[in-house]
């Protein structure tokens, strides 16, 4: 008799643990979006700047998503800032693999900085000047409608015409947090 009423409890577990690895957490519509504070380390200065980065992405099938990044300078973490202002908007393809609820992404970006170099003697003009950014992420769905998120770029980008030549603004970014997810199409 207990044999049959173990039995009996344990026979819904596999179907639902079947249910979840069924679920697909990529996948054509699937649209997401997230919103965090980035910190920049810059390549060529021991500098860290601050960024709030808000990401918007589309899936057009299981593999392949485009994703659209800005990034709005707030400051840098040391007393001598390097820049007074560098904002970035970017926007490329990502390609993905994984399984389950896990997901491993690999892309690039083509973008536009809007940068301004702090100097003490002149003020420089702020310019707008074409980036390219390299992308990794990894995200994991706790929920239909939410995902944790971690993501790195290194960013290729220079402010061009500064009184001592060019100024390389090269950086590496990271995000983290929590992501909001939506499916536009069954």
């Amino acid at each position: 008799m207990v044999k049959h009423v173990l039995f009996l409890l344990l026979l819904p577990v596999p179907s639902t643990i079947v249910a979840q690895d069924s679920a697909c957490f990529r996948g054509t519509g699937l649209l997401r979006a997230s919103a965090t504070i980035s910190p920049g380390f810059m390549l060529h200065a021991p500098i860290t700047n601050l960024y709030v980065n808000g990401r918007i992405e589309y899936f057009t099938n299981e593999r392949t998503s485009f994703r659209g990044d800005s990034f709005w300078y707030i400051d840098a973490q040391q007393q001598k800032a390097l820049l007074t202002q560098n904002s970035q908007f970017a926007f490329g393809p990502f390609y993905h693999v994984g399984s389950g609820r896990l997901d491993l992404a690999l892309g690039f970006e083509a973008g536009l900085s809007l940068a301004r170099p702090a100097d003490a003697e002149t003020p420089m003009p702020m310019r707008a000047q074409p980036n390219v950014a390299f992308c990794t992420g990894l995200t994991w769905t706790i929920w239909d409608h939410f995902h944790l998120f971690a993501d790195a770029r290194y960013v290729h980008d220079r402010y061009t015409g500064a009184l001592e030549g060019t100024v390389p603004l090269h950086e590496f970014i990271v995000s983290g947090g929590l992501g909001f997810q939506l499916r536009t199409k069954k």
